[in-house]
């Protein structure tokens, strides 16, 4: 069995996966009410992404450090994915995957993105350094 870090208000602890799901709601409660994807760890986090690439992140072309662009394999739409395994300071963003698909097909890359989903992991949405 996996445990998940959950903070408390004295400090950090550890429940086993299942148990903090069941007393959480489940992915799908903390998704609705959050308004973005909750996944629970890295390796959850790592699937989302790998998901939202239609496959494998290595499919993609990585055009600078942690984004990968490329048609994903899934439905042939142009995607961008933001894999961010640390979080940034300056937006005060924990652990997340963002995915952004084209605005507009056929001004390409130049019309700009649209993100149609983020995911965060669950206690880690804000920056720790």
């Amino acid at each position: 069995m996996q445990a998940t870090q959950i903070g408390f208000n004295s400090g950090w602890g550890r429940l086993p996966e299942d148990l903090l799901r069941e007393l959480l709601g489940g992915r799908d409660d903390l998704s609705a009410r959050s308004g973005r994807t909750i996944v629970f760890g890295q390796d959850e986090l790592l699937d989302f992404a790998e998901r939202a690439a239609g496959g494998s992140l290595d499919d993609l072309d990585e055009s600078k450090p942690g984004f990968f662009i490329g048609r994903r394999s899934t439905d042939g739409k142009l995607v961008e994915v933001e894999w961010e395994p640390d979080g940034h300071a300056n937006t005060n963003e924990g652990p997340h995957v963002t995915v952004r698909e084209l605005r507009d097909e056929g001004l390409g890359v130049q019309g700009g993105w649209t993100v149609v989903d983020k995911a965060f992991i669950f206690g880690q949405e804000t920056y720790r350094g």
